[in-house]
Formats: C-alpha cells, structure tokens, sequence
C-alpha cells in the first residue's frame, strides 16, 4: 500500500507493515533548491547555503564521484507500527 493513495496509514497502524517512507521532504527541499536556483539566490556552487522553508538552511556540498554538486536532506524517517502513533498526519 501506499501513503500516497490514502491506505499507508492504516497498513502500518493496524497490519503490521514492516515500515513505509514518505519521501515529500526530499521533494519539498528539491522544490527550494530549484527556486533558489532560478531566482538566482545560488549558482549550484559547493559550499552556498540556501533556506527552505520549515526545513532550515542547506548546504551544497561538493561533488562525490559521478555525482555532481549535491544537497541531502538526511536519513529518512521509517514508520512502522511501534512508532506511527507518534506522528500527526
């Protein structure tokens, strides 16, 4: 099931799922850094910082490998039945 469609919640609360991610951070922070981009606030350049709303201020981190210039939210949060009923959604 998915959180996406509405049935998320329930699978987890009540059936036991192993765990589910919700990934609408890493969007929200993709989001901020796209619009801080085409506004001009940052050029992509290691080391720029740029706010995102709720979720604070970022730094570009320097290529690693193949990958490009980055920005990392953090680790995701997994929601299980021990812990769902700690979040308000």
């Amino acid at each position: 099931s998915s959180f996406a469609s509405g049935g998320g919640f329930a699978v987890v609360k009540f059936a036991g799922s192993d765990g589910h991610i919700i990934w609408q951070k890493d969007f929200m922070l993709a989001g901020y850094a796209a619009a801080s981009l085409a506004s001009g606030l940052i050029t992509g350049k290691p080391g720029q910082t740029f706010k995102a709303g709720s979720l604070g201020t970022y730094k570009i981190l320097p290529a690693a490998g193949t990958t490009g210039p980055s920005v990392v939210l953090g680790p995701p949060t997994v929601f299980n039945k021990s812990n769902i009923n700690q979040f308000n959604f």
